[in-house]
């Protein structure tokens, strides 16, 4: 835990509330093996529940040494008013810094099973030019104080990472069309007993302490100033409260210290893939339009596949404050599943009435408001005939900077326990949840 944010941690494993899994053999692609996990991971809060629906895909193809996943989950929103800090330049929503660690596709290569040691660990990476080099985790040859790292993310991961022992190695690459990041894979370092164990956590968030500086002397006060002011020592995890996410992996383990050439090509062509490039024929000329409508209708059949039915809540809700008005902006979720939204208002206090309007736009104008007088704000998705989805709040004072109220009423604990093993990695999904005694000490 980083000294710059104070919480005292009540930590609490809970496992898959449900979860189904079915194998089969694609009838399509001859030598395609295909496994599905649904897992449900349910939040209990004092007054209501929330979960996480994630869906794990794994296949692998007859000829290709490699496993492939496909992980899509969706974060609910956490925050109350215990919990909800003031609106945080990173995020411009509402945070719930009680939400500390994300890590729904953890991997840990099981070094130790070639009964090698694997007290060196080596990562692999390639920059943006295609040059090749690596690091080793060897911060505790200069401070031991630095064995155990809580988040490391040096690697630049322009489609791919890998690490090693030096003997054995474990190569993740992800496909840039669905999921991308400049440093995509964040890294926890720990300490077995004289072997070093690695954690990989492709599109999650680690949190906890910095590193150790003190053996290059001082007195200190540089990482004093900067664990009171940093918002770097804040995690990050809170940004996927009410979102999406999305990405595909494949996963490779190899023989030797660096990625043989082989296994790196394949890599960058599945984060890579071919695009086609469709083009009239000369003197014909294009239809934008149908191709647009095309394409608009191929994207709503992802989501309702995604989604299904599900009515969702809409996510970066901004507030634009005006003369005496205000422009409220929002994003849906799931369109396939939603008519229209409800925009609700009221003058900030538990007993102001609520004034209710709807719009089928992801934007509304609300008019008529008192300039300097602070107003609460919430969104929610409606699909006619079904339960309303949870609403997405905010609050504001026109030609004002707008400041944060609170989201949804409700108190969550820690963990998400483990999916099963695989291979010779571990697929962990974890989820770490702090309760706050006093959320604003710092």
């Amino acid at each position: 835990m980083s000294k710059g944010l104070k919480t005292s941690v009540v930590a609490k494993q809970i496992r898959p509330a449900g979860y189904e899994i079915a194998s089969r053999s694609c009838t399509t692609a001859p030598g395609l093996k295909e496994t599905n996990l649904k897992a449900s991971f349910l939040l209990k809060g004092p007054r209501s529940e929330r979960k996480i629906d994630a869906n794990y895909r794994f296949w692998t193809k007859q000829e290709l040494p490699y496993l492939f996943a496909d992980v899509s989950a969706f974060i609910p929103v956490t925050a109350d008013e215990t919990a909800t800090q003031p609106v945080d330049r990173r995020y411009m929503s509402h945070i719930d810094y009680r939400l500390q660690e994300l890590a729904l596709a953890q991997l840990k290569p099981d070094f130790k099973k070639s009964h090698e040691k694997s007290n060196t660990i080596n990562v692999w990476k390639m920059n943006y030019e295609g040059e090749m080099s690596s690091y080793t985790f060897d911060y505790d040859k200069y401070n031991p104080k630095n064995l155990n790292l809580d988040s490391v993310n040096n690697q630049i991961t322009p489609g791919w990472v890998a690490v090693s022992n030096g003997q054995k190695g474990l190569l993740i690459a992800f496909q840039t069309t669905k999921r991308a990041g400049f440093g995509a894979v964040p890294m926890r370092l720990r300490d077995n007993k004289g072997d070093k164990d690695i954690f990989l956590n492709p599109f999650g968030t680690y949190f906890g302490k910095q590193f150790d500086y003190s053996h290059v002397g001082g007195e200190k006060l540089g990482t004093v100033l900067a664990n009171l002011g940093g918002v770097f020592v804040r995690p990050n995890a809170p940004s996927y409260a009410g979102r999406s996410l999305h990405f595909e992996l494949m996963i490779a383990p190899y023989f030797g210290d660096e990625p043989p050439k082989d296994l790196v090509r394949a890599a960058l062509d599945f984060a890579y893939p071919a695009v086609g490039l469709m083009i009239a024929p000369w003197g014909i000329q294009d239809d934008f339009q149908s191709e647009k409508i095309s394409f608009e209708a191929l994207t709503r059949s992802h989501e309702q596949t995604l989604y299904g039915d599900t009515v969702t809540t809409p996510v970066g809700l901004g507030i634009a404050a005006l003369d005496r008005a205000a422009r409220v902006t929002w994003k849906s979720t799931n369109p396939a599943a939603t008519d229209e939204f409800e925009v609700g208002y009221r003058k900030k206090g538990y007993f102001a009435k609520w004034t209710l309007l709807r719009t089928k736009d992801t934007s509304l104008v609300i008019p008529n408001l008192v300039n300097n007088r602070l107003y609460e704000v919430t969104v929610r998705a409606i699909k006619l005939g079904r339960t309303p989805a949870s609403a997405v709040a905010s609050s504001l004072a026109p030609a004002r900077e707008v400041t944060p109220s609170a989201d949804v009423k409700d108190s969550f604990v820690n963990e998400i326990a483990p999916t099963p093993k695989l291979i010779w990695m571990f697929l962990d999904g974890i989820v770490k949840y702090a309760r706050a005694k006093d959320p604003d000490k710092r």
